[in-house]
């Protein structure tokens, strides 16, 4: 019961924390605002019921990331506006995701495969990380798409002052042009009317955010496998399982 008690007045002020800002946004009339906070609540409440439903536990550590990470996106990350208020935010949320994604299928995983050896472990940690670059990959997916159909803008853009294209060889021969020390770009549409004014050099539409989220991930991923590894040389599977893993209820 120990275990429960400390996620579960974790969990119970973060649904305080979400319901106060879905009252709020109610109020201010940010419908998908909204939307966010009361998803938010839905999957923390599908996280208890499925817990209880199938009879297992998911230890303190283990919880806490999963409740944080809805945290830090939706709530902080989302209805906030921490991603545009703090430059490094969504570097945060991605580092963390990698992390999540490793602790939660290897826990799964572990689950499933109750008595394997040590070094069969060490496969479930390389699956487990293919796992969590995956949901990565597939995270990215949604918002090229939801950018490109749906004109929002999750894939971020970056002002860069160097470009390099074979588009703009003129000899068609592919060779990159390199162009440098860029500070304005102007748009126009097809009349030639003047659209918008970007000071500060080319606006790269998501190709960077996309490739530095995959790789903050990736970076997460490896170090929790790489505590995850640590934590073997000097405990056993069982321990580290009952600390940061899922553990089934006897009855």
């Amino acid at each position: 019961m120990k275990k429960f008690r400390i996620s579960n007045i974790f969990l119970i002020v973060i649904i305080f924390l979400i319901s106060s800002s879905l009252i709020n946004e109610l109020f201010l009339g940010f419908w998908d605002k909204v939307f966010l906070c009361a998803f938010s609540l839905i999957l923390l409440i599908v996280l208890k019921f499925v817990q209880y439903k199938f009879k297992f536990f998911l230890s303190n550590t283990l919880e806490l990331l999963i409740c944080c990470f809805i945290f830090l996106t939706s709530i902080l990350g989302e209805v906030y506006n921490f991603y545009t208020l703090i430059s490094w935010w969504d570097i945060l949320v991605h580092f963390f995701s990698g992390v999540l994604g490793v602790a939660v299928c290897f826990a799964f995983l572990r689950l499933v495969f109750k008595n394997c050896s040590k070094g069969v472990s060490y496969i479930l940690l390389i699956v487990s990380i293919c796992f969590s670059i995956t949901i990565g990959v597939m995270w990215e997916f949604g918002e090229y798409y939801t950018d490109k159909y749906l004109n929002w803008d999750g894939q971020k853009d970056t002002i860069l002052t160097k470009i390099s294209s074979i588009k703009l060889d003129a000899s068609k021969n592919s060779k990159p042009v390199v162009i440098k020390d860029i500070s304005k770009t102007t748009l126009y549409n097809k009349e030639e009317q003047e659209l918008a004014i970007i000071k500060g050099g080319y606006l790269d539409i998501g190709l960077n955010d996309t490739m530095l989220d995959l790789m903050i991930a990736f970076l997460g991923s490896s170090m929790y496998v790489a505590f995850i590894i640590m934590f073997l040389k000097f405990s056993n599977i069982d321990s580290y399982q009952k600390r940061f893993g899922i553990v089934k209820l006897n009855r």
